[in-house]
């Protein structure tokens, strides 16, 4: 089974932010992702290690 579009998104958007609260790795340009959410979890990235409930609230 092909897993759709948003199941995409979503393993994603998982994908991405732990990197960057593990190991303050940005996403990379291009992803599947807004443009905000993005945004957010690159401020996390740039936090690590110190990223804050707020920081991944955000993203």
């Amino acid at each position: 089974m092909v897993p759709d579009s948003s199941e995409h998104i979503d393993r994603a958007f998982r994908v991405l932010l732990n990197r960057a609260l593990t190991r303050g790795q940005p996403p990379a340009d291009g992803s599947t992702l807004g443009a905000a959410t993005q945004a957010a979890i690159t401020e996390g990235a740039q936090q690590h290690p110190e990223a804050t409930v707020e920081h991944i609230i955000a993203a």
